[in-house]
């Protein structure tokens, strides 16, 4: 007998792609006896061979016949071949299948097989019949496993989850509790109304502390003997109870050892993939990401994950892999995790770390090679409305609890807790074990502000820490520089020390490597010796040589300028060899011709005590000063001049042609001989005639050189060459705003006893004009720009107020915002009557460290003059414990111009002797070394 030949065509056919489907790791069953158009079942699995629980139906067709019908581009490029069916009732039958299908034509000469989904998108009616274009581009390959799962995957009944806040995920299996519980706890934990009526779960008990509703579990201990209390849940002879305790712990004090026993003990793949993720998530959070990556790359090693906990792994491994650099291992791993969106579509877990995985994609991607429209379809999923829902309800109880501040209501509410609080910390544990670090990052910022702003000068510093290290750690840069400063000048100050101490940067990551830097430069003032010199050592280290830094933290920003604004505040602060380290690196600088650059090396020139420049170096520097850009010629000139008269006479020379730099690096106007002083006064008078012709002609600018302060200041110490006239004119020409005026008015407020009477007389009328001129208003992006605030304090000065006109200026103004008040306390402590004493004590408790600090400054004089009494001596006790550095700075700022310090300015530096501030402690060594010196 002979067989026929359409026969073994087609089973040579159905042989081929049954190996190709195989290949791929899929299984395949024949369909022979009841053939109505279905050839194979095709059984789809990934790539660990997981069945995926989808089956695919194939109609095969081989042979030369398949392909006689090719369809071309416009420039003869094969598309692809049609497949015919002339009554169309094959492709009818595929399109109501329950099954996806595939048409699948195989080329036995060339032995490549391509196929086309059949759904009706490709289906083109030919009038009786159909016809389908089968695409030359897909072929039965590796490269298209994706494609294939897309496929596979594409009838698979959706989930309902509309209701689910009460019944939850009832369809959700045992197996996939725990990684539910963790990423949306509101599909497994009860509802907070639903009661108790029967025991918890473990799985249960870790879905109510993942939304922090801890009070509730213990409620539930105490309900059900079958549910143990968290503080025997440790000991329990169950796995799973010992999770709940060790969770527990991990968010209550936000401490992670005690996950590590669980991965080790787990007696199920499942329960050892959530330990791991909630080991490393925490890892991540604390920026351990080097630890994290080693964890998590042994658990993906075992490759025993069922195929959604294999996803959650890895994308917590991508995500581990982008915080050290290996951007390009992350990006492979996450665009392998996508897949998991169409293969379990009906998990809310797998869509939502598909849409992680689809944002790290996004994130990571060269400029202009991101994908918006998938990053937002990603993202776009159940898991992340919730814990919007979540978010959302902190927001509003913190807007509650505002409001209720505000509106001083003194009602207690109970069994609400610190609502805004956990519900924000449910959101962030949530996005944290999902892998979604930018959601996470956003949330613990979040909550970082809210708590520090329920915080005050006084609290508990662990509590400060927490909080502020927290933003830290979720890289939110401005928000920490604000904290920084905050805490920094108005206390709890030693916390900066605290975390600063924690900080290495050496392991910083791609999210803290930021704010490493930002903590140190703005928190540099109240580093400890040991930390500053650990940091400037790295930091220099890491100037010289950047390429592992940049490589493992991808910075946005310029790199070595970083470097230098934060060595300039850190090197204060640092030992006495550590300084001399960055002389010699100056001493030896390259030409800094880039502005940018050579203004980074003056803050440091000028961070540094002017006596680590010894002679030697200054000669050094003075030699290498001109191949620099100005910015940083004339920080290292001035260094210079102070022991070689050529490099003075030389930035004389400038100065007297106008050079403003020349004139500033001679640190003293007073050294400027008559003549070259003529000049500079010459030059000046003349910049401020051109400022008042443009003030008639309504040309204004902002910011600059301010010309009427430094021929203020010229004319005060050069009398027999000065030209009061002109600056007279600017004073008082209403034309001319008062940012040109103000601090040529306080210039002169602080040298009146320096100027004659006959000048002192004409400014007396100048500044009484110009303070009736004072509104409350005068505001310029939101700062005082009228010059009647100094010109009162002038006035005061020269004594042409009376008492009563204070009064009235100081008292418009106690009632105002924080400048107002400052101004107020300023003028009452220049006046220096004896009622003023208790204006100055009561704002030295004012809410606002400016004006405390204000307050105290003025009290420190009275007290070093022997004026304040004991009254000031006790306020001024209470102001040197603030817990902040602006107070005490202020304090010993104002003692260091005391020239006879008697007993109690003594005791006041004694007190501020060992001050966490380098601010305050080298005020205070200096006045001490002076005071001794006489």
């Amino acid at each position: 007998m002979r067989g026929a030949r359409r026969q073994q065509t087609g089973n040579a056919g159905e042989s081929y792609v049954k190996g190709a489907f195989e290949e791929l790791g899929w299984g395949v069953a024949t369909n022979p006896d009841s053939d109505l158009g279905t050839d194979l079942f095709a059984m789809a699995r990934d790539e660990r061979l997981f069945d995926l629980g989808l089956v695919v139906g194939v109609q095969v067709k081989a042979g030369e016949s398949w392909f006689s019908e090719p369809e071309h581009d416009s420039n003869d490029g094969l598309i692809g071949w049609w497949f015919r069916d002339h009554n169309r009732e094959h492709i009818d039958a595929w399109l109501r299948h329950g099954l996806p299908h595939l048409i699948v034509l195989h080329d036995l000469s060339t032995r490549l097989t391509y196929w086309q989904h059949v759904t009706n998108d490709v289906v083109v009616s030919t009038g009786k019949g159909a016809k389908i274009l089968i695409p030359a581009a897909n072929t039965l390959d590796e490269a298209h496993r994706n494609s294939l799962l897309e496929v596979a995957a594409a009838l698979r009944p959706k989930t309902d989850w509309e209701g689910s806040a009460w019944t939850g995920a009832a369809s959700v299996l045992p197996r996939d509790l725990l990684r539910h519980a963790l990423i949306a706890p509101r599909l497994v934990a009860p509802h907070p109304n639903a009661g108790r009526v029967r025991p918890l779960t473990p799985e249960q008990a870790v879905a109510l502390l993942a939304q922090a509703r801890i009070l509730e579990l213990e409620r539930f201990a105490k309900a059900f003997a079958e549910v143990p209390p968290l503080s025997e849940a440790a000991e329990s002879s169950t796995w799973e109870w010992r999770f709940v305790a060790a969770f527990a712990h991990r968010v209550t004090s936000g401490e992670i050892v005690g996950m590590l026993p669980m991965i080790e003990e787990a007696p199920t793949t499942q329960g050892r993939v959530a330990a791991t993720v909630v080991y490393a998530a925490g890892l991540l959070q604390e920026a351990k990401a080097d630890d994290a990556l080693r964890c998590l790359m042994e658990a993906a090693s075992r490759d025993e994950a069922t195929p959604v906990d294999d996803a959650w792994l890895k994308v917590h491994l991508a995500r581990a892999l982008t915080e050290v650099g290996r951007v390009d291992e992350a990006r492979r791993i996450a665009f392998d995790v996508q897949q998991i969106r169409a293969t379990h579509s009906e998990d809310v877990t797998a869509t939502a770390i598909a849409g992680v995985a689809a944002a790290l994609l996004f994130e990571t991607a060269a400029w202009r090679d991101e994908n918006l429209a998938e990053l937002i379809t990603g993202i776009d999923n159940a898991v992340a409305w919730w814990r919007t829902q979540t978010v959302s309800r902190g927001l509003t109880a913190l807007v509650d609890r505002t409001l209720k501040t505000w509106a001083r209501d003194t009602s207690v509410s109970f069994g609400r807790g610190e609502t805004s609080h956990n519900q924000l910390v449910a959101a962030s544990l949530a996005a944290n074990h999902l892998g979604d670090h930018g959601a996470w990052r956003n949330l613990s910022t979040l909550l970082g502000q809210v708590d520090l702003m329920t915080l005050g000068r006084d609290s508990e510093p662990d509590s400060v820490a927490s909080r502020l290290d927290a933003l830290r750690l979720a890289g939110a840069e401005n928000e920490l520089k604000l904290s920084v400063k905050r805490v920094t000048d108005d206390g709890p100050a030693v916390v900066v020390t605290r975390i600063a101490k924690e900080v290495d940067l050496a392991t910083s990551t791609q999210t803290t490597a930021r704010t490493n830097l930002t903590l140190l430069q703005y928190g540099g003032d109240v580093l400890d010796e040991q930390t500053a010199n650990r940091s400037l050592s790295w930091l220099l280290s890491t100037l010289a040589a950047s390429e592992e830094f940049i490589t493992r933290t991808s910075p946005s920003y310029v790199v070595d300028l970083r470097l230098l604004d934060t060595i300039a505040k850190v090197a204060p602060s640092a030992s006495i060899a550590a300084r001399r380290a960055i002389v010699d690196r100056i001493s030896s600088l390259d030409p800094q011709e880039d502005q940018a650059r050579a203004t980074s090396w003056a803050r440091i020139v000028e961070a540094l005590p002017d006596q680590e420049f010894d002679q030697d170096a200054a000669r050094h520097i003075a030699r290498l000063a001109p191949t620099h850009h100005w910015a940083l010629r004339y920080p290292l000139l001035r260094l210079a001049a102070k022991s070689d008269l050529t490099v003075r006479d030389q930035l004389i020379s400038e100065a007297r042609n106008g050079s403003a730099s020349a004139l500033a690096a001679l640190d003293d106007v007073r050294e400027l001989p008559e003549t070259a002083a003529a000049e500079t006064i010459g030059v000046y008078a003349e910049r401020v005639r051109q400022e008042i012709l443009d003030a008639h002609r309504g040309q204004f600018g902002h910011g600059g050189e301010d010309h009427g302060r430094t021929l203020a200041l010229l004319n005060v110490w050069h009398p027999a060459v000065a030209d009061w006239e002109t600056l007279f004119q600017l004073l008082e020409d209403a034309a001319v705003i008062g940012e040109l005026k103000r601090h040529a008015f306080q210039l002169l407020a602080s040298c009146v006893d320096n100027i004659s009477t006959g000048i002192r007389r004409r400014l007396g009328t100048i500044a009484i004009t110009v303070s009736e001129k004072w509104s409350p208003t005068s505001k310029y992006k939101g700062i005082a720009v009228d010059a009647a605030e100094p010109a009162v304090e002038l006035a005061l000065k020269l004594g042409v107020l009376n008492d009563d006109s204070v009064t009235e200026n100081i008292l418009r103004s106690l009632a105002g915002d924080i400048g107002r008040r400052r101004w107020a306390v300023r003028i009452a402590g220049l006046r220096g009557n004896p009622e003023d004493i208790g204006l100055l004590l009561s704002f030295c408790f004012d809410p606002d460290v400016t004006v405390r600090s204000t307050a105290a400054a003025h009290l420190a004089h009275a007290v070093a003059t022997g004026k304040g009494g004991a009254a000031a001596a006790a306020g001024l006790r209470s102001c040197l414990q603030d817990p902040g550095t602006l107070v005490p700075a202020s304090i010993a700022a104002t003692i260091e111009q005391v020239p006879q310090p008697g007993p109690d300015v003594i005791d006041i530096l004694s007190t501020l002797r060992g001050h966490l501030s380098y601010r305050v402690r080298s005020v205070v060594e200096r006045k001490l070394a002076s005071t001794m010196d006489r």
